[in-house]
């Protein structure tokens, strides 16, 4: 077998083509953890500016306070954003930050 024969076993062989899939970068599944820091950001920005922080907390605590469940306040929270002008691709970001707001910024 020549050289050149040899050298193209080689190159197709399939623990070469595993190598070549195995170097091939990590493709981009979901966001990055900046890109989702970035959109809590904005969306604590809107409900500040707008004053809905207010309406969204209250509406959440309200609903907890009559035994719903988290869940149950959590929509009660996204229907107040929502009911403020938030659009809908926005509303679970708009809704969940101004509730988890408060316990990430108390100092111990």
């Amino acid at each position: 077998m020549t050289d050149h024969l040899r050298q193209a076993r080689v190159e197709t062989s399939p623990s070469t083509k595993v190598l070549r899939i195995a170097r091939r970068p990590m493709p981009k599944l979901g966001e990055t953890p900046q890109e989702r820091e970035e959109r809590r950001r904005e969306a604590l920005a809107w409900g500040l500016e707008t004053g809905a922080v207010h309406a969204v907390v209250q509406a959440y605590r309200q609903a907890r306070d009559r035994g719903e469940s988290e869940l149950t306040a959590f929509k009660a929270a996204a229907d107040a954003a929502l009911a403020l002008g938030r659009s809908l691709d926005r509303i679970n970001d708009t809704a969940r930050v101004p509730i988890d707001w408060p316990a990430k910024t108390k100092r111990h």
